[in-house]
Parts: C-alpha cells; sequence; structure tokens
C-alpha cells in the first residue's frame, strides 16, 4: 500500500497523525464497488472534528487524487487509490 501524503505545506490544519488517520478510514470504508458514503461526515465522527477541518481533508484528498468529485453532485465518492 502507497502512503498518501498531503500537500507539504506546514500550515495544513491538521496534524500528521489526523491524516494517516482520515486515510485509513477512507480506505477501510470502501465498498466492494470501489466508493465512499460521506466521507466529510465519516472523518468528522472518527477524528472528532468539526465540518470545516472534515471538509478540509476530505478536499485536500480529492486535490491529490485519493477520492474523485461527488459523483452526480451527492455524497458519493470513488476511491481512487
Amino acid at each position: 500500500m502507497v502512503m498518501i501524503t498531503p500537500n507539504d505545506s506546514t500550515d495544513s490544519p491538521w496534524s500528521p497523525e489526523q491524516w494517516d488517520k482520515a486515510v485509513s478510514l477512507i480506505r477501510k470504508h470502501k465498498t466492494s464497488q470501489g466508493t465512499i458514503e460521506s466521507p466529510v461526515s465519516l472523518v468528522q465522527r472518527h477524528l472528532l472534528v468539526g465540518y470545516g477541518l472534515g471538509l478540509a481533508i476530505v478536499t485536500e484528498m480529492q486535490r491529490i487524487g485519493l477520492i474523485s468529485a461527488a459523483i452526480d453532485g451527492g455524497t458519493v465518492r470513488q476511491v481512487l487509490d
């Protein structure tokens, strides 16, 4: 399994531990079709963070190619890695 790292910026709003846990969560909850439902909510619940931080983490995951944009404007995303 390849380790996915976010933008190397030192001013990211999440810790390395939060990032690693979020990536693990996305991979763990991927369905057999390779999708994930409501990744922002999943990250919020498991990392005990607010919507803003959960959204920032998921947005970064999309930017680096770990997950796709929302499919058909919904909450389902394709897990690309």
